[in-house]
C-alpha cells in the first residue's frame, strides 16, 4: 500500500492525459517560456544558433516561477502551474497552438499575446523551414490527417536519450569544468590555426560556451528551489514536514551542481535536469531509460550496504518520481489526440534485460519499481521488461506477477532479437546493443555512446497503398488520384501481379516519406539546437559540438499501422478472387465502394476467409510476404545519416483514427470500423483456434527484420490466478520467447468487468487496460475504442 503522503499526492497530481477531443483534466498552455524564447530571439538576431538557444533557456530558468507543493520531496517542474503545458514555439506547427487559442486552452487575457507570438515564430519556426525545403507533392501528402503517412516533426515532439549518469556521477559542476578545460584547449589551438580548422574551432568555442551558459542556469533553479524550500521551513508548524523542507533546501543546494550521494540526490539530480532538457528547452516525448541500471549504484549503497535510508522511504521516493512522470504533457493536434487518447506523454522505462558483458542485470531497483507499479496501480508510465534466457527468476516472477494483476504492464521484451536487430541491421557493437532501452512507445535504442537526440520515426499506413492498388492511385473515399497508376486491378491475371502493384505503392509511399523525413530533419537540426542536452552526451564533449551538430549513429523505424488488415485483405484477394475465383475482382471492388452495403453475402465469404493468427499456413504465406515486402522496401531508402529504417508494428489507437480514413477493405472491414490493435496479433474477433495458434503464426514472421512488434492477448483472470495459474503464465510467457517473438503485452481482464466499467465508470476509475504501446485507464478512453478493447478474443491458457 502506498503510504498517505504518496496517496495524498496521487490524488492531487494533474495528468494530461487525451480523452476524444480533449484533455481529462483542465489544462492550459503555458506563455512563459514563449514569451522569453521570443524576447531573447529579438535580441539576439544575428547570434548563433545555438547561443541563442542558451541565453534563452538561463533567462527561462533565472525568471520561471517556482512551486512546492505540501506533499512534494522532490521538486521541479517545467512551468508555473502543474495545469500547465509546454510548448517549444519555434517548433511547433502554428495550427496546433492556435487550435488550444481557440479551445479556451490560454489565459483569456493571454490571447492577443499569444496571436502575436505566434505570428512571429509562423515566419521563423521549425514548420516555415521544414516546407519551404520540401516540393508541392512532399508538401501535399502529410495534409491528410496521417491517412497516408506522418513524418513532419513539427507536428510532433522530438526525444531526449541523455546519459544521466553523467550528472549523478559528475555533477553539472564537474561537467563544466570539463567543458570549460576543452574551451581553453580550442582557445590556444585558434591561435595556430587557419581556414577550415579555424572555422571549425569557432563552432567548438560557440557551442562549448551555450553548454556552459545553460548548465550554470540549472544549477541557479536549483538554488532557487533551494532557497524556496527554506523559506518554506520558516514559516511550517508541522514539524515533520519542516525537516522535510530543510531536507529539500540541502539537497537542492548540493545537486545536481555535484554528484549524488544518496538514492534520494540521484532522484533528485536526474529529475531536475530531465525537466530542463525534456520539457523546457526542446519538448520531447518518452522516457528512454534503463531506470533500474539508472540508480542502482545509489539504491545499492545507500540503502543496501550503509542502511542510511530505508526501504520504504526508497519506495515512496521512486512512487513519488513516478507519479510526477505521470503529470508530463503536451499539446499535439487534434488527430494525434484521437490516436494517443488515454495516454499523452508516452513516457516508457525499460527494466531487467543484461548488463554489457551478457550477465543479469536485475537487482532490488529493478523489484523497487515492480512494487511501485503495484502499488500505485499504474497506467502510465509504462513499463518495458527485458526477457533472455538466463533472466532472474526473482525479477521475472515479480513482472509476471504484476501483469496478473491486470495492470496491462510490464509488457515483455526479448532481449535477444532486441540485440540482433541493433547489431545486424544498424550496427551497433555488442556491448552497445546490449544497454538498450525503449525508445518512444516499443523500439530498442542503444543507451551507450548513442542515445537519441532526434524522433527517428516516422509512420505510413499500408492498408491505404492496398485501396491506391485497388483503384489505380485513386483514393476511393474522396475520388483524388495521391498514388500511383499502377494499373486496373480487374486486368491482373494473377495474385503475384496485383502483389507487384501493390508493391510499387507502398515503395512510392516509403520513399516519398523517407525523403520528407531526412529533409525535415535537416531543419531540425538547423535551428532546433539543445545546449543543455549536449552536456549529458560524451559525445558531445569529445565533438565540442551540439548534439545536432555531432555526428550521429542512425537508427530509424517507420510505424505501419493497419499491417494487419492489409495482410488479411490480401489473403481474401488471393484466396476468392484469384485462387477460387468465386469472385471477381470488378465485383469485390464494387461491394468495397459501397462499403459492402448489398453484398453482405459476399462480405460474410471475405470475412470467413482464411485470416493471419490461426496458425493456418495458407494465410501465414502471405503474412511473411508482406511483412517481408514491407521491410525490404525500407531497407532501400536512407535517412538524412544514410542508414535505412526498419518496420515498427506500432499501433497506439490509429485503429481508431484511422478507421474513417480508411475505406471499406477486403477482410470484410467497414468504412469506419476499427483497425487492427497491435502490429503482428491476430484481427479482434478472427483468430479462432486458440492463443497458441496465433503465437505459431507471429513466429513466422521473422522478427529480426522488424523493428519492433507489438503482439496484443487478451487472457481470461481465472486461467492464471494463483500460484499454478502463474506458473502457466510463465511458462507460456517464456514459450512465446523461445519462438522468437519481439515483445507481447497482456489484457488480463474479461469482457464483462468492462462492459461494467462501461456502464458504471465512477466504480471503476482506476481499471487500467492494455491499448497498444501503452497503458490506459479504461474509463478514460472513447467508447468507440472501449468497444475494440473489449472486442479482443479472451483466451484460456
Amino acid at each position: 500500500m502506498p503510504s498517505e503522503r504518496i496517496k495524498a499526492f496521487k490524488d492531487e497530481h494533474v495528468t494530461k492525459v487525451f480523452c476524444k477531443d480533449g484533455y481529462v483534466n483542465r489544462v492550459y498552455l503555458s506563455i512563459l517560456r514563449s514569451r522569453t524564447m521570443t524576447e531573447v530571439w529579438k535580441e539576439t538576431e544575428g547570434e548563433p544558433t545555438t547561443l541563442r538557444k542558451a541565453k534563452a533557456i538561463s533567462r527561462y530558468l533565472d525568471t520561471m516561477p517556482i512551486f512546492i507543493r505540501p506533499t512534494e520531496t522532490i521538486v521541479g517542474f517545467y512551468a508555473e502551474d502543474p495545469h500547465a503545458l509546454p510548448v517549444t514555439i519555434e517548433a511547433t506547427d502554428p495550427g496546433i497552438i492556435r487550435l488550444m487559442i481557440a479551445c479556451d486552452q490560454v489565459k483569456p487575457e493571454e490571447k492577443e499575446e499569444w496571436e502575436e507570438l505566434v505570428e512571429y515564430w509562423e515566419l521563423r519556426g521549425l514548420n516555415r523551414l521544414t516546407l519551404s525545403l520540401l516540393n508541392e507533392e512532399e508538401c501535399e501528402w502529410p495534409k491528410h490527417e496521417h491517412g497516408y503517412v506522418e513524418a513532419l516533426p513539427s507536428m510532433y515532439t522530438s526525444r531526449a536519450q541523455a546519459e544521466y549518469d553523467l550528472v549523478l556521477e559528475h555533477g553539472l559542476k564537474g561537467i563544466i569544468e570539463i567543458l570549460k578545460k576543452k574551451f581553453d584547449d580550442l582557445a590556444f589551438a585558434r591561435e595556430s590555426s587557419t581556414g577550415g580548422a579555424s572555422l571549425q574551432i569557432a563552432h567548438q568555442m560557440v557551442d562549448l560556451r551555450a553548454m556552459i551558459i545553460s548548465a550554470e542556469a540549472v544549477i541557479r533553479l536549483s538554488n532557487r528551489y533551494s532557497q524556496l524550500a527554506s523559506d518554506l521551513a520558516q514559516g511550517e508548524k508541522s514539524s515533520a514536514r519542516k525537516q522535510e523542507l530543510l531536507d529539500i533546501a540541502e539537497r537542492c543546494a548540493y545537486v545536481p551542481a555535484n554528484c549524488a550521494r544518496t538514492f534520494l540526490d540521484a532522484i533528485q539530480s536526474h529529475w531536475l535536469c530531465f525537466q530542463v532538457a525534456h520539457m523546457i528547452e526542446y519538448l520531447s516525448h518518452g522516457t528512454s531509460l534503463r531506470l533500474d541500471q539508472l540508480f542502482w549504484p545509489w539504491y545499492k549503497d545507500d540503502v543496501m550496504d550503509k542502511k542510511t535510508q530505508t526501504r520504504e522511504r526508497a519506495l515512496e521516493a521512486m512512487e513519488e518520481f513516478l507519479l510526477k512522470v505521470d503529470e508530463m504533457g503536451r499539446p499535439l493536434p487534434l488527430l494525434t489526440m484521437k490516436i494517443l487518447q488515454g495516454t499523452n506523454f508516452m513516457a516508457t522505462y525499460t527494466i531487467g534485460g543484461v548488463h554489457t558483458d551478457g550477465s543479469d542485470a536485475c537487482n532490488e531497483t529493478t523489484m523497487l519499481i515492480l512494487d511501485a507499479i503495484d502499488d500505485l496501480n499504474l497506467s502510465h508510465p509504462d513499463f518495458k521488461f527485458r526477457w533472455h534466457p538466463n533472466v532472474s527468476p526473482k525479477a521475472y516472477q515479480r513482472a509476471l506477477e504484476v501483469i496478473s494483476l491486470g495492470l496491462g504492464q510490464p509488457s515483455i521484451k526479448n532481449d535477444e532479437v532486441a540485440i540482433d536487430g541493433l547489431m545486424n541491421h544498424f550496427g551497433y557493437t555488442l556491448e552497445e546493443a546490449r544497454t538498450w532501452a525503449v525508445v518512444g512507445c516499443i523500439s530498442p535504442a542503444p543507451t551507450l555512446n548513442w542515445g537519441r537526440a532526434r524522433r527517428d520515426a516516422w509512420s505510413v499506413a499500408p492498408a491505404k497503398y492496398l485501396e491506391l492498388t485497388l483503384f489505380n492511385g485513386v483514393n476511393p473515399i474522396n475520388g483524388k488520384k495521391l498514388g500511383l497508376e499502377t494499373g486496373d486491378p480487374k486486368l491482373f491475371n494473377s495474385f503475384d501481379e496485383f502483389f507487384e502493384a501493390f508493391t510499387k505503392q507502398f515503395r512510392k509511399a516509403i520513399t516519398l516519406s523517407a525523403r520528407i523525413r531526412a529533409i525535415s530533419q535537416e531543419a531540425e537540426n538547423a535551428l532546433c539546437k539543445r545546449p543543455f542536452l549536449s552536456t549529458m552526451f560524451r559525445r558531445c564533449h569529445e565533438s565540442c559540438r551540439d548534439v545536432m551538430d555531432t555526428p550521429d549513429k542512425s537508427m530509424p523505424w517507420v510505424n505501419d499501422p493497419g499491417i494487419v488488415d492489409t495482410v488479411d485483405s490480401l489473403i481474401g484477394i488471393k484466396r476468392l478472387i484469384y485462387d477460387e475465383k468465386k469472385y471477381t475482382m470488378a465485383d469485390m471492388c464494387k461491394a468495397l465502394q459501397a462499403n459492402w452495403v448489398g453484398y453482405e453475402k459476399m462480405r460474410q465469404d471475405f470475412i470467413n476467409a482464411p485470416k493471419f493468427g490461426n496458425n493456418d499456413d495458407y494465410a501465414d504465406e502471405v503474412a511473411v510476404r508482406t511483412y517481408t515486402m514491407v521491410a525490404d522496401e525500407m531497407s532501400k531508402v536512407t535517412d538524412c545519416y544514410g542508414q535505412s529504417p526498419m518496420p515498427s508494428g506500432l499501433i497506439v489507437t490509429f485503429m481508431w483514427a484511422l478507421a474513417d480514413k480508411t475505406g471499406a477493405l477486403p477482410n470484410g472491414r467497414k468504412l469506419g470500423d476499427p483497425l487492427a490493435d497491435a502490429g503482428i496479433s491476430p484481427h479482434s474477433g478472427y483468430d479462432k483456434n486458440g492463443p497458441m495458434a496465433a503465437i505459431l503464426s507471429a513466429s513466422k514472421i521473422d522478427a529480426r527484420k522488424q523493428k519492433a512488434n507489438i503482439f496484443n492477448q487478451k487472457l481470461s483472470p481465472s486461467c492464471i490466478k494463483g500460484q499454478a495459474g502463474l506458473k502457466k503464465l510463465q511458462d507460456y510467457t517464456t514459450s512465446i520467447m523461445k519462438l522468437g517473438l519481439d515483445m507481447v503485452q497482456f489484457n488480463v481482464i474479461d469482457a464483462a468487468t468492462l462492459k461494467e466499467a462501461q456502464a458504471k465508470p465512477e466504480q471503476y476509475k482506476d481499471l487500467v487496460v492494455r491499448i497498444s504501446g501503452y497503458n490506459s485507464k479504461f474509463v478514460e478512453l472513447d467508447e468507440f475504442v472501449q468497444n475494440a478493447v473489449i472486442a479482443r478474443t479472451e483466451h484460456s491458457i
